[in-house]
């Protein structure tokens, strides 16, 4: 599972707590590491309804964001507040992303700057949008921030744009916000291929 330590040292039994934990065990998952490795399983896709909880589960996919809020949520209806949702703004380059090569050489860009969401627990990074690999986002950060799953939707967005703005200028980019956030968008497109 997602060249991740097993088992999770924050993995416990679940209960029906709240919405998201009482999903998990109808879809037959007892544990946290059990919901966890089947939200991983699921294609990464952008939501339809991506502001209700379930999404993930309804629509059996997700991305960063929908993934990790779902699994917070769970972690928060349990009470257990040592695991952080992190919006971590990286890097992401053909190294660490090599589906987006093609489009990162069309515009002449070395790398873009990505808002990626995950778990941290004691300093390690928990990443569950993909089942097979995991984002090796830790060497190409540019900084990283914990939020409130129900902020995720307003916050991401909104410290991404800010970042890139100011990369623009820091790093003398003679592109403007717009054609950044355009290709940063067939990025994105790139990564949901199969």
């Amino acid at each position: 599972m997602n060249n991740m330590p097993s088992p999770l040292p924050f993995d416990f039994k679940l209960n029906a707590l709240g919405p998201a934990s009482t999903a998990a065990l109808k879809r037959g998952c007892n544990s946290f590491s059990e919901i966890a490795e089947t939200i991983a399983a699921l294609d990464y896709k952008r939501n339809i309804h991506k502001n209700e909880l379930l999404c993930v589960l309804d629509e059996s996919c997700g991305t960063c964001s929908t993934k990790h809020v779902y699994l917070k949520t769970i972690l928060e209806e349990h009470q257990i507040d040592n695991v952080a949702l992190i919006i971590g703004i990286f890097n992401m380059n053909a190294i660490n992303t090599p589906k987006i090569t093609a489009v990162l050489n069309k515009y002449g860009l070395d790398g873009i700057p990505e808002a990626h969401c995950y778990l941290k627990y004691n300093n390690t990074i928990y990443d569950f949008t993909f089942a097979k690999t995991q984002l090796n986002v830790v060497p190409y950060l540019y900084l990283e921030k914990s939020v409130a799953a129900n902020d995720i939707a307003s916050e991401k967005i909104k410290i991404h744009q800010q970042f890139i703005q100011q990369w623009i200028i820091d790093c003398n980019i003679n592109d403007t916000f717009e054609t950044i956030w355009k290709i940063r968008e067939e990025c994105i497109q790139e990564l949901s291929k199969d």
